[in-house]
């Protein structure tokens, strides 16, 4: 892949504009949460940095389908070890129990917790 260069107009015609350390990482996955849309139109995100057993999913979220979806995000080349996480963190999503996966999104969503919402008299 190619390097994309951005240029600026000036009074003495285009400037390149020289590359800026930024955490990209972070920034990108703080857009995607805001608007799920620029990955799939009707994801909802449910959580952010999701401790699982296999290690930290950036963002989970959930289709119109009520299926899963868990995006990883990487400022460069995708690698086999990438791959491999990606599958690691599906596996461990997958064997979750439904309780387990909604106590890990529950503080993400505003949820009261459960002693609180048994207290309440509320049942979940």
């Amino acid at each position: 892949m190619g390097q994309l260069g951005v240029w600026r107009i000036g009074e003495a015609g285009p400037e390149r504009v020289q590359p800026a350390a930024i955490d990209f990482e972070k920034r990108l996955e703080s857009w995607i949460e805001a608007d799920p849309d620029l990955v799939e139109t009707g994801l909802r995100i449910v959580g952010r940095q999701v401790q699982t057993e296999g290690g930290v999913v950036d963002l989970l979220a959930v289709d119109p389908q009520g299926r899963w979806i868990l995006i990883e995000i990487k400022r460069d080349r995708l690698y086999r070890d990438t791959l491999a996480q990606a599958l690691d963190y599906a596996s461990c999503i997958a064997t979750m129990s439904a309780e387990e996966l909604r106590d890990k999104v529950r503080d993400y969503l505003g949820e009261p917790g459960k002693d609180e919402g048994e207290t309440r008299g509320g049942n979940r």
